[in-house]
Parts: C-alpha cells; structure tokens; sequence
C-alpha cells in the first residue's frame, strides 16, 4: 500500500501513475477490480466448502445399496481435503461441520434427524469431527508450504533472469562500438529476459527538443506488419518533455510504468496499442554525463502491475547503457583529436619535433 508522501512501505519512491497519475482513469478502477477478484475467490472457496460435502453425501447414498450402513464418512474425507486444499483452513472447517450434520441427519440412525441414541455414534461422530478438524489443519499447512514454495521459486527464477539480463547487457557493451548498432540487441535481450513483447528506442533530439523513435524490436510471435503500423504510429507521434510514456520519463528522470494503456490519459497511441493488442507499459531513461540520451520503452500484451523491483532494476541499467555513450564519445572525441594533431603535423612547412620527459626524440614530421 502507497503512502502519501509518495513512498512505499520499504521507503522506496514509488514510480508510475500510482504517484505521479499519469494513468488517469485506470487509477480508481484497480482497488474495484481488486475487490471484485478478491469477492469472486471467497464466494468460489465457500462455495466448493459447500458443494463438496453434499457431493459426497450424494455419492454415499448411490453407493448405500452396496455398503449399508458401514463407514459412513467415508467419502467426507476427500471432501475435506479438496476444501482445505482450495480453499484454507476456514473452508475446511466449514466442510468438517457440515459433513458432520450430513452424515448425522442422512447416514445415522434415526435418519432425518439430528439426534444420536447410541453413545458409541457420539463417540464416533465426535471423533470424526476431531478428525477431520486436524486433517484441514494439517491440508492447509500443506497448501502455505507449497504456495510458499512457489512463491520462492518463482523469486528465485526471477532473480536469475535480472541478474542474466544484467550480465547479457554487461556482455552486449563490452563488445560494441556504436550505439545504433547495439540498440537493437539491448532491447532484444531486455524484452526477452523479463518477457515483454514489444521494445523501442527513442533517441532525444537535441536539435529539435523531441523524442524519435529509432529501433523497434518485437517478439516472433506478433506480425510484422502489424508491429509496422505500430512504428509508423510512433514516428507520426511527437513526443516532448512530459508528453507520452516516453516524455514522462525525460520529464521526471525515473522509470514509469502503464499497468493499462487504454485507461491512461497521457499515452498519445492508446488507439493503435489497442489494435495490436498491448496492455501494459514501462519505460526507463538512458541518461548521459550532458543529460538524457533516450528513451528506452517496453509494451506486453499481459496486463501487468508496476513491479518496483523491476523498475530498479531497469534503472540501473539505463545507467550502464549512459556510461557506455559517454565512453563511446569520450573514444570517439580522442580519435577526432588525434586525427586532427596528425593532420597538422603533415601539412606543417615548419619542422615539429617531439621529444618524452627524458629527451628522446619519439616523434618529426616530414619537414624536420
């Protein structure tokens, strides 16, 4: 839950519409949505409570002619443990009790009726109870264990794809020369370590003050030319300072995330993201030692919640690909400046002689 300074429970900024609104509409619509899932799992895990018990009372009645009266609760326990593993121990409480009244009012002598003369039914019907009480709990200490388990595994796997797609960025820089020819890798690594399915690259133009897409990339599952559409849309739109999903990010300088593009109001291209099918957003600034480089954008055809974690993530990558521009036009600026001494150096009429600290001569242009 977000606070209102703008912070999470753990003191971290948080990112997107959540706090800056740039969602708009889809922002009062998540906690309604939220609620109306949460009612429709209750009513489900309740309802199963229900219909599992009176299942299994069904059962043993069509089975009565081939057992009489003997075990009669035998078919409650299935009943119980399918309840208690759907739905928790309160679901599986609800099933013991009612099993308990099915099999007294149904199974037991006097039938139709809630009523036990024989002491040993007593016993027998409490041990039940008792029974069936201690296999919900024991059920759903099996079902938080393996929702546990699942819920760690799939932190674990998580973890291991941002920490291969922080090492496959690493190896992607290491061996590039040029940011135009890498852009294209970078996003083919990115959506596809954290598996989105559409990425961009928007370069900030200085000369003009705008956003311009330059590099899209998208998986081989969606059509060509329906992403194409989607690029030409791109290019028509013009995006500057706080404008889109991209110019919010130049604007405030941190990852935003859409969690559903066509409620958003600032998102110029909801039109045609509906048309190929994209829901969901995020998009992180590259930014240099002279201010921003660009804009890098990723798009799912999944609705997907903002993921903090994620947008950290993202964010220190954008650093790296920052460092790497400033250090490609650090290499780029000593060239030119070498090449320029060097071409002084041959046209001079005068003779230029170079000598290191020790006095030995190292270098002489051709009039010397």
């Amino acid at each position: 839950m977000s606070r209102s300074d703008g912070k999470d429970d753990h003191g971290r900024q948080i990112h997107g519409n959540q706090q800056h609104g740039t969602a708009g509409a889809c922002a009062p619509m998540q906690p309604m949505r939220h609620n109306t899932d949460n009612l429709h799992q209750v009513t489900l895990r309740y309802g199963l409570a229900l219909a599992s018990p009176l299942i299994a009372l069904l059962l043993r009645l069509v089975l009565s002619p081939l057992v009489g009266e003997q075990i009669p609760f035998l078919l409650f326990w299935p009943a119980i443990i399918f309840s208690s593993l759907y739905g928790g121990l309160l679901p599986g409480l609800v099933a013991v009790a009612l099993s308990t009244a099915l099999a007294i009012y149904f199974l037991l002598p006097p039938v139709y009726a809630l009523a036990i003369d024989d002491p040993r039914q007593l016993f027998t019907v409490v041990l039940f109870a008792i029974q069936g009480a201690l296999l919900s709990l024991l059920t759903t200490a099996l079902r938080r264990a393996r929702t546990r388990a699942e819920i760690d595994l799939a932190r674990r796997t998580q973890v291991e794809r941002r920490l291969r797609l922080q090492y496959e960025i690493g190896r992607v820089l290491a061996d590039a020369h040029d940011l135009d020819a890498v852009v294209a890798n970078l996003l083919a690594s990115i959506g596809t370590n954290l598996g989105w399915q559409v990425g961009q690259f928007w370069r900030q133009e200085p000369a003009t003050d705008v956003l311009q897409p330059t590099t899209i990339w998208h998986t081989p599952a969606l059509d060509a030319e329906v992403i194409a559409t989607f690029q030409s849309a791109s290019r028509q739109t013009e995006l500057r300072r706080g404008v889109g999903l991209p110019g919010e990010v130049w604007q405030r300088s941190e990852p935003q995330w859409l969690p559903d593009l066509q409620a958003a109001r600032n998102f110029p291209r909801h039109a045609i993201a509906a048309r190929v099918g994209l829901q969901s957003a995020f998009a992180f600034p590259v930014p240099g030692s002279r201010g921003l480089i660009g804009v890098m954008e990723f798009l799912s055809t999944e609705r997907r919640t903002p993921d903090p974690d994620l947008l950290d993530t993202v964010a220190t990558i954008g650093v790296h690909i920052g460092q790497f521009v400033d250090r490609l036009q650090a290499e780029h600026a000593i060239q030119a400046s070498e090449a320029r001494k060097a071409a002084i150096f041959a046209a001079a009429l005068d003779a230029i002689i170079t000598m290191d600290h020790t006095g030995r001569v190292t270098e002489w242009n051709a009039a010397a």
